[in-house]
């Protein structure tokens, strides 16, 4: 039976699958299965004498290299996690980068909302969690006059929502529910902290005509290779700081729109992977 492998995250990788230390730090070890006892082995006084420790993440680490290299071929949402897979050691006979694909309506522009001097509505979609950054994003907009965000996703269980009168919380929403959402702001913030393997929030946004301000990480930049939006350092407050202000003050929302690229719909997403299993139905 031929394989065909579609991957959009890194599980095989990391057990947490955000290549993060205890959800905080980049972990730089992934090819050390000693690493992965940081964030899923229990306390050091309760661990067994090495080397029996590092079994599991051994173990692991082997049994994805050796049942994931069967694949014929690997779809990946995006270059840079394809390079961060065969970085990692995993026999990749072939490969197709295709991106993910959201619900696309027709005619997108002029159903988004018209920024007014001085006054700058940022939406923030997503959970609000550290990796995502959305705390950063809270520290870059504080104090500034004329800027509000507006926060569409679910709180950790039992946070209450920060009491701050320029920050709205509109709570979890639909699939169907989210270009309605994000025509009603001015740019759509992904400040991500962790490497995403794409960013499917950032095709959404270009479905609705909104703008993006994005994290230089993961796959993100290769959204906006042609326009759309900016990329900005992850973690930078005063980079952030400095773009979000120049956005409430200038023009350049309403020259991202005229270069967004058009978003990835369902019909040539579908066309292209029924393609590949085809083939991998022929090549057999």
């Amino acid at each position: 039976i031929p394989v065909v492998l579609q991957w959009g995250d890194y599980w095989p990788l990391c057990p947490r699958y955000d290549l993060l230390r205890n959800g905080r730090t980049p972990c730089d070890q992934v090819s050390a299965p000693a690493a992965c006892l940081d964030c899923l082995a229990p306390p050091a006084e309760h661990r067994a004498t090495p080397p029996y420790e590092l079994v599991p993440g051994a173990i692991r680490r082997e049994a994805m290299h050796r049942v994931l290299g069967r694949a014929r071929s690997w779809i990946f949402p995006s270059q840079y996690l394809a390079d961060r897979y065969r970085r990692a050691g995993f026999k990749i006979r072939s490969e197709e980068i295709i991106p993910h694909a959201v619900p696309v309506s027709e005619p997108r522009s002029g159903n988004h909302r018209r920024l007014s001097a001085g006054n700058l509505v940022i939406g923030f979609f997503g959970a609000v969690i550290e990796r995502k950054g959305f705390f950063m994003l809270v520290d870059a907009c504080r104090g500034l006059e004329g800027v509000a965000l507006h926060v569409h996703g679910p709180l950790p269980k039992g946070m209450p929502a920060p009491e701050m009168d320029w920050v709205v919380f509109h709570g979890p929403y639909r699939d169907v529910e989210c270009s309605a959402r994000m025509a009603a702001v001015d740019v759509v913030a992904v400040p991500s902290l962790w490497e995403e393997g794409f960013g499917t929030i950032v095709q959404h946004a270009f479905a609705a005509g909104t703008p993006v301000l994005a994290s230089r990480i993961g796959g993100l930049p290769e959204q906006l290779m042609t326009g759309g939006g900016l990329l900005l350092p992850p973690g930078d407050v005063d980079a952030w700081r400095r773009a979000i202000i120049r956005l409430r003050d200038g023009t350049d929302l309403e020259t991202w729109r005229d270069h967004m690229p058009p978003p990835n719909g369902f019909s040539s997403y579908a066309a292209r992977i029924e393609r590949i299993l085809l083939e991998a139905i022929r090549h057999e």
